[in-house]
This record gives structure tokens, sequence and C-alpha cells, in this order.
């Protein structure tokens, strides 16, 4: 029927024409700083107006490379393994078909790519277009990371999450993450998401981390096929909670399960002189270690969010990775400890139920957040605002808050 939607044949040379032409504008929007290739054909619809119009869902899946630029060389040919998988729909018309000249893609160095497939004979036409959001997102290299890390300094304490991050990968931390933004040097939206490239990334609890300055740019880079996978099942945490409707509507239009988990204090110290420092007995000082390997399955266990591999993976890393405190009973065993997470917050803060009661969480607080402000690190940690005791015991040492602001976590795709 004339104007209406009709299923077409995903075979037909005219579709195939139509899904090359808008791959290759896809991936013009990269600046080459990945490649996304079709992994299956989902739907085909035809519509016939004054021309023919092509809605055309695929699968795709993105390789990453280290390119910054189109004038670079790609210095990562990625597992096929690790591809990131997305869903797109891609629509186009024709007013009429034209001839095109040859076209080339410049992305020659990335996996999967052959010298055949790097020249296309557009049969398309010059009033094609492509509708989807995409937008000239940067991923950030070692030199921008440190510029960034000085922009979110700026906009502390609503920024720690982020900024947690970017400090622990500037100073050679092991990391899980990749940061990128809307767009660069100037910025407005900043975002911090499981790098595929990094081995067992995938084997860990999955974080994404973001801090914006304006809502509509957030709105707009979540849009964005490309800066999130969406298809993982991933916490978002520490965002300002004010935002939490633009995550749920963005989850909404992406058909996502969404699962809002808690609301949050952000406390933080901002001076060393603010501290208190409890009173320790030479007993208490000698039974004060760091935890190791050995320790990881007994922390895990405790963990609220602990008990499966996933979390026992990031436990590990934790450990293995960043400070940690503990006090241990007469027979060498943890019974009160405490850790840093990967973007820099102190955290996973436990004592075992008999030994409640001693003082021993404010010894380790105080203890750590010593060592980290001599360090230069910052001090903060997010606390559930139904966590009272935490609370109550992080603002009696000192730590303080902005009132009117509060954070949230999110979980994505949850099992």
């Amino acid at each position: 029927m004339v104007g209406g939607r009709v299923d077409a044949d995903m075979n037909d040379a005219a579709v195939q024409d139509a899904l090359q032409f808008a791959v290759l504008k896809h991936n013009e929007g990269s600046n080459d700083a990945y490649l996304s290739q079709v992994a299956s054909m989902v739907r085909v619809q035809k519509q016939v107006v004054s021309g023919v119009n092509y809605f055309i869902t695929v699968r795709m899946a993105r390789t990453n490379c280290t390119k910054n630029n189109t004038n670079e060389v790609c210095a990562i040919h990625q597992d096929p393994a690790l591809a990131r998988p997305y869903t797109c729909t891609f629509t186009v018309w024709s007013q009429p078909f034209k001839v095109l000249e040859v076209t080339t893609i410049q992305s020659g160095y990335h996996l999967f790519l052959t010298e055949e497939a790097r020249t296309l004979d557009l049969r398309v036409k010059t009033s094609h277009s492509v509708k989807f959001h995409q937008l000239n997102m940067k991923i950030l290299n070692k030199n921008k990371l440190e510029i960034a890390e000085g922009v979110l300094f700026k906009h502390l304490p609503q920024s720690y999450r982020v900024y947690g991050y970017l400090y622990n990968i500037n100073r050679n931390k092991p990391t899980t993450q990749e940061v990128v933004v809307d767009s660069w040097p100037k910025f407005k939206v900043i975002i911090c998401r499981p790098d595929p490239k990094i081995k067992g990334v995938l084997e860990s609890r999955k974080r994404v981390a973001c801090y914006s300055t304006e809502e509509q740019a957030l709105r707009k880079m979540l849009m964005d096929d490309n800066v999130i996978d969406w298809s993982l099942d991933f916490m978002t945490g520490g965002f300002d909670l004010s935002q939490a409707p633009i995550l749920k509507e963005v989850s909404s239009v992406r058909d996502v399960k969404f699962r809002y988990m808690c609301a949050v204090h952000l406390v933080y110290l901002a001076d060393s002189s603010h501290l208190l420092t409890p009173t320790v007995d030479n007993d208490l000082e000698s039974r004060i270690s760091s935890l190791d390997i050995s320790h990881v399955d007994l922390v895990n266990k405790t963990w609220k969010f602990g008990g499966n591999e996933q979390s026992y993976n990031t436990v590990k890393h934790f450990i293995s990775n960043y400070p940690s405190y503990c006090i241990t009973d007469g027979q060498d065993q943890p019974v009160s400890w405490i850790l840093l997470y990967e973007y820099c917050a102190m955290g996973l803060l436990y004592t075992v139920p008999e030994h409640r009661g001693k003082g021993y969480a404010k010894v380790l607080v105080s203890t750590m957040a010593k060592r980290l402000r001599a360090e230069g690190h910052p001090v903060f940690c997010f606390i559930e605002e139904d966590n009272i005791i935490s609370y109550r015991l992080f603002k009696n040492l000192g730590f303080t808050e902005d009132p009117s602001y509060r954070a949230g976590w999110i979980h994505f795709n949850y099992n």
C-alpha cells in the first residue's frame, strides 16, 4: 500500500545498498575512534512515498581502537569476542536514486575490514539521509585525561565519582574504565564506562559513572548508540539524583530494565585539620594491617552487594590494587575492614557482629583518611540514606557534605 510500511526482503539489492550507505555514515560519526559493523539484520520495512524509504533494524558490533583522529594509525586489533553489541535502526530514503562517486573508508587498519571492503560503490543517492543519535563523542587519551581531571576538580564535590576514576587512571593505577566526553576541549558531559579492551573487565561488576553540567547534553549523550552498551548488566552510581528522570526516560526509550537502588549521602573530608583521630592503644595499633588476596572470599561473603563470582572478582581487584585496612583478632583473622573503590571512594566498611561496639570502624576510617590525605588522594564516601550509623560515624569524624546535593544508584538490565 502506498504510504504504509511493509516488510521487505533483507537480501534485496536495494536494501543492501541502503544499509551499506547507512553503516558508512554511522562510522563517519566516530572520527575513526571505533568501527561498527553489522552482526545481523533484525527487520527491514519499506515505505513508498515520493521514492522509497527503508527502515532497517540491525544488530551492530563495535570494535574500539586507540585512534583519536583520522591521521593516526590504529594500535589495537581487538579480539572479535570483545566487540560491543548494540541494536540500531536506520531510516534511509531516496528522492530520487542517483549514482555517487566511489567513497573510500579511512578506517583501513581496523579489525575485520578487508581490502575489498574499504572501497564502496554507493549506488545510492546524494539526497539520502540517516536518522540516528550520533554525537562527536571523544575517547580521552592520557594527555586529555589529565586536563579533564583538572576541570573536574573545579566541580567538586558533585564530580567526585568521575574525578576519582580519573585521579587513579592518571596515576597509573589499574583500571577497568575508559573515559568519553561529548566534546573537547569544552565538555558538558563526561562518562566512565567499562573498557572491553581490558582483559577480564566483563567478568567483574560493570559500572558506569557520569558527570554533567547540562541536562540536555546528558540526555543527548545517553541517547547516542555508541556511548554505553545498553545490552550489559551494569550499575551507574554517584550521579546527581536530580538527573534520575533522564536516566529513567532513556532506559524506557531503549526498553532496558531499570531498578532504582538507593539515594546516598556524599560525605568528604574538606581539610585534614577537620579529621578527628580516635585514641588507639598499643594492642589495637599492633592489630591494624592490610587485607590480602587470602581475604577476598571473606569480604565478598559479607559485602551487601557480594556473594557471586562477579563481586568476588571486583573485591579481588580492589584488594590487589588499592589501599585497604583491617583489624585482626588474636588468631590474625580480620574482624573489621575498609577498602577503597576504583574511583577512590572509601567503602565496604564492615565489622563482624561479635566485635561491634568496640570503635573499630572509627579507627579504620580515620586511619584510611589520614593516609589518603597525606598521599594527596581525594577523601570521600557514599553512604546510603538509611545507613544512619555510618552517616553519623563519618560526620562525627569531621566529614562534611553539601546539604543541597544527593547522589543516586541505579541498576540496568538486572537479572
